[in-house]
């Protein structure tokens, strides 16, 4: 289920948690059953896709000419935004960022 395609491998995943509850999407829940119910209903939407698979996700890009001021170097950081200060231009950015996507 995470090679973006619908094949035996799936088929052996839902098959080996069929007639189960409390399963999620990847255990063959595909109806989101809030009981997590694997049944006939998700056999049925299984044979429905068998055999379909989805696209490659497009390559994610940002462009924006502005930058977010943060002291040092930080992936997912542990600087913090004291008070009102940098929330601003924060915001500023992502607006940005979310009007240059196309159809944004």
């Amino acid at each position: 289920m995470t090679d973006r395609k619908v094949d035996t491998q799936d088929f052996n995943l839902f098959a080996a948690n069929f007639g189960g509850s409390s399963k999620v999407f990847s255990q063959g829940n595909f109806d989101y059953d809030v009981s997590g119910n694997v049944n006939s209903i998700d056999f049925n939407i299984f044979v429905d896709q068998y055999g379909k698979s989805l696209p490659s996700p497009a390559p994610l890009s940002i462009s924006s000419s502005r930058s977010i001021p943060v002291a040092g170097p930080r992936l997912f950081g542990v600087a913090r935004f004291q008070g009102n200060e940098g929330w601003e231009e924060l915001i500023l950015v992502l607006t940005s960022v979310a009007l240059d996507k196309p159809g944004g």
